[in-house]
């Protein structure tokens, strides 16, 4: 039992040591590094701006540790459309269950998104940033990259009476939720946003163990942040 503890204690340590180097090292570069080699135009908003770096460092860093690490092997890290009647079904499966869910969300609490950023030019840059580049940042990042290393490094399951759980779709799960409660479009409380996107990260992380492919949870994550904004600029509500 000792031994055990020892093992996990120091698996927690570990993955929290790297964790926490990403996460300041994205933050000095979004500080500082990024905005001097790119000037911005001054009409873009600093929430656009803070997002942008945000999916700019999240994809750069994943692919290049993912064509390291896979030694351009890029399908055995989810760069790939395996799969595909497994995923596409259970992304059907999603679709019509959140759609429910985002009903009777939006009835109760209204659209996610804050009205001031629905402008001409901000509108276009958050249609693509939520469809597209959110998407495949995120799940190249925490799924492609993250659940991939911490699976080959902690591969038994966490025992908790009959379920057992994945480290890591647990790991890459939490700190996907994490990573984007703290992005500044939303309006519901943290809480409430934490909840949504544990659900959506606990899916993508079941899709890509069981297709091991990436497609199917960047359409999932695309669905769950595009519909809202879709529905703010179509209704204007």
């Amino acid at each position: 039992m000792q031994i055990s503890f020892q093992r996990w204690l120091y698996r927690f340590l570990v993955l929290g040591f790297v964790f926490g180097l990403y996460y300041g090292v994205q933050r000095l570069a979004m500080l500082e590094i990024l905005p001097s080699l790119i000037h911005f135009p001054s009409t873009l908003s600093k929430n656009f701006l803070f997002i942008f770096q945000h999916h700019f460092w999240q994809f750069t860093v994943g692919m290049l540790v993912i064509i390291v690490a896979s030694r351009g092997h890029l399908w055995s890290y989810g760069i790939n459309a395996m799969n595909r009647p497994l995923g596409f079904s259970l992304l059907l499966q999603w679709c019509i269950t959140t759609s429910l869910f985002i009903v009777v969300l939006y009835y109760q609490y209204g659209i996610p998104y804050k009205t001031e950023i629905f402008t001409t030019g901000n509108t276009i840059i958050m249609f693509i940033t939520q469809f597209v580049s959110g998407p495949v940042a995120d799940q190249i990042f925490f799924y492609g990259m993250m659940q991939t290393l911490i699976g080959k490094f902690w591969d038994e399951p966490i025992v908790i009476s009959r379920f057992r759980i994945s480290p890591a779709i647990l790991f890459s799960t939490t700190l996907f939720a994490f990573g984007q409660v703290n992005i500044p479009f939303y309006t519901y409380n943290t809480i409430l946003m934490y909840g949504i996107f544990i659900l959506l990260g606990g899916f993508c992380g079941y899709v890509y163990e069981k297709t091991r492919s990436l497609l199917v949870p960047m359409f999932a994550e695309s669905f769950i942040l595009g519909i809202p904004l879709l529905v703010k600029m179509i209704l204007g509500i």
